[in-house]
């Protein structure tokens, strides 16, 4: 008889957990590389409020947007510019009316070991140094706009040879931090925190085009609520005060 009831609140247990776990959802959010110290902070509070799973996968926008053409199982993507969801929605892989604009990305030049707050196009045109570290402009918006800097400043060319690129923007931060770069132009939230202010020069944004960093949903989950639910969390206020304390303009 022991045996038995035993038996059976095993059987209780085991069909428990089964029905706790099929209640718990999971989702897959792409996100560009800039933004995924950001996500994560955004996740963890997204995960708390409704007890549901969300994984992180982060690489550079061009990457991620090929991925997602060939097919890799995300159900959001949060890009670093506006030209890959647009594109997304006119091959009908993103539904066009949940695209928007998350934040705003700002550049700036970071040397660890010199004070170049003030004087930061000084000190790219005087060439003081090796290697400046840049996100590839092939993949990575923010390698685009650091390309728009130099050359509005019209050293690109000259300083070309001196240019190490990084995958990603994560990745040109990198270099910097492991010195194979003395100096860098990279996003604003990938530094933040991590140097003093003169070794930071917040490049003017009349320098580059706007880094517009847009969101959306990919049409293999437009029917997916747990997606639908993290996009509005994404719009919510708090939300956005995160986002903008994280080195971010919000739109």
């Amino acid at each position: 008889m022991l045996r038995k009831m035993l038996l059976f609140i095993v059987c209780l247990l085991s069909l428990s957990l089964v029905n706790a776990s099929n209640s718990q959802q999971s989702l897959t959010v792409a996100v560009a590389s800039n933004f995924r110290p950001t996500l994560q902070k955004i996740v963890t509070r997204f995960e708390k409020l409704t007890g549901n799973k969300v994984l992180i996968s982060s690489a550079s926008t061009g990457k991620l947007y090929q991925q997602i053409k060939n097919g890799a199982p995300f159900d959001i993507f949060l890009a670093a510019d506006a030209i890959h969801p647009t594109l997304l929605t006119k091959t009908k892989l993103a539904v066009a009316q949940s695209r928007f604009t998350y934040a705003l990305g700002r550049l700036v030049l970071w040397a660890p070991k010199k004070d170049i707050h003030s004087s930061g196009a000084q000190f790219l045109k005087r060439e003081n140094y090796r290697y400046l570290s840049i996100a590839n402009p092939k993949f990575a918006p923010y390698g685009i706009a650091a390309q728009q800097v130099l050359k509005s400043l019209g050293v690109w060319a000259q300083l070309r040879p001196r240019i190490v690129e990084g995958e990603n923007v994560s990745q040109a931060v990198n270099y910097v931090a492991s010195h194979n770069a003395e100096l860098g132009i990279v996003a604003l939230s990938l530094v933040k925190g991590l140097s003093k202010s003169v070794n930071v020069w917040l490049i003017p944004t009349t320098l580059y085009q706007p880094i517009q960093q847009q969101a959306v949903l990919l049409t293999r989950a437009k029917n997916n609520k747990l997606a639908s639910q993290f996009i509005h969390f994404l719009k919510t206020n708090n939300t956005k005060i995160l986002i903008r304390d994280s080195g971010y303009t919000i739109a």
